[in-house]
Parts: C-alpha cells; sequence; structure tokens
C-alpha cells in the first residue's frame, strides 16, 4: 500500500512538471522549484518500487534528506515571500501541486518511514548540496545571459541572484540565504536526532 501511494504521488507531481515545461518550455528547469520537486519525485518513485518489491521502507536516507531540504525550502520561500507579492493566480494545479503537494507529501514521508535515519551534524550539511549546484548553475547561466526567464526576470532564475542589478549586494543576499539554509538543514537534522533517540528510549522502556 505505500509503494502504491508513494508511486501515485509521484504519478502526479510528474504531471505537474510535464505539464508545466510543455505548455511554458524547458527554460522552467533552471529553477529550484521543479529541481526540488524532480528530486521530490526520485525519492518517491525509489522508494515506492523498493516497498512494492519488499525492501525497506527507507529507501535512499540521504537523497530523502536532501529531497525534503529542497522541498521544505521550496514551500516556506515561495508561500512566505513570493506569494504575498505575486499577480497571477495561486490556485492551480501545477502551482498548488508543486509548491504545496510536493513538500508535503515528501515531508510527511520522511516522518513516517525514515525514522533511524537522522543524518549527523557534518551530515546535515549534505542537504546543500542542491543549493550549492543550483547557484552554480544560476550564476553561469546568468552570467552568460543565456536565457531569458518567462516570468520577466532577467538572465536570472530569481531576482536577487542578479548581480547586474543588486552589485556588491548580492553576495550579502547570498551569504544571509546560505546561513538560513545551514541553520535550517542543522535544526531538521537535530529534530530527526531527537526524535530517533526518543523511540530508541520508549522502546528500551517498554522491554521484550
Amino acid at each position: 500500500m505505500i509503494g502504491v501511494l508513494r508511486l501515485a504521488a509521484a504519478a502526479i507531481i510528474i504531471s505537474s512538471v510535464i505539464w508545466l515545461v510543455y505548455g511554458s518550455g524547458p527554460v522552467y528547469l533552471l529553477y529550484f522549484t521543479i529541481q526540488s520537486n524532480l528530486l521530490g519525485i526520485a525519492v518517491l518513485a525509489f522508494g515506492g518500487i523498493t516497498a512494492l518489491t519488499g525492501g525497506k521502507l527507507a529507501a535512499c536516507p540521504r537523497l530523502s534528506f536532501i529531497a525534503t531540504f529542497s522541498l521544505l525550502m521550496t514551500m516556506l520561500m515561495f508561500w512566505g515571500i513570493i506569494a504575498p507579492s505575486v499577480e497571477f493566480e495561486l490556485v492551480t494545479f501545477v502551482n498548488i501541486t508543486q509548491h504545496l503537494f510536493a513538500p508535503l507529501v515528501v515531508i510527511l514521508d520522511r516522518v513516517l518511514f525514515y525514522t533511524g535515519c537522522a543524518p549527523t551534524k557534518k551530515g546535515a550539511l549534505i542537504a546543500l548540496i542542491h543549493p550549492i549546484l543550483f547557484f552554480i548553475q544560476a550564476m553561469i547561466v546568468g552570467a552568460a545571459k543565456l536565457v531569458e526567464f518567462p516570468d520577466g526576470t532577467k538572465w536570472f532564475p530569481y531576482p536577487f541572484l542578479d548581480f547586474y542589478e543588486h552589485g556588491m549586494m548580492m553576495p550579502v543576499f547570498i551569504l544571509v540565504i546560505a546561513l538560513l539554509m545551514i541553520l535550517s538543514a542543522s535544526l531538521m537534522a537535530w529534530w530527526e536526532r531527537r526524535r530517533d533517540k526518543k523511540l530508541v528510549m520508549r522502546a528500551l522502556t517498554r522491554g521484550p
């Protein structure tokens, strides 16, 4: 049942990505949101297949942690920062799926089935792999002026990355975001370690 639910959720997210890319162009693959959703699809699909074939429910724990972190950042930044100021319609299949459904499903999957998989303090930094790779990609695309994004931003997928416009303020933005992400990843890992420790203690007190 868990495997079927995971694959069904992955199928819904895949359909939203295909719908967006087919209708608006492959340039959307350069956005952090889409890449985070693709990570979520990979975790759910592989986890679903593993569950259906009798494998561990906690499939690819490191990839799950990376995907959960990226989708959590996607959800919080979109609904907390971007959504209040946008003019386009928020209640659409693509928007709700990619900014709400996918994050919540992957987070719930992590919470329910990845007990005992909490990363160490240093291991939590693995969550920064995707943001770092995304930043490098964005800087290369922006500096070379390879793409003009359809939402009105010039060359960079998000306005705060545009060093042509912000100049020396851009490194400050990046530093603040990096510190917040490090803190967030550390808090995620700390919460998981704390949860796992409580579960172990509860099992020990119950006895055989």
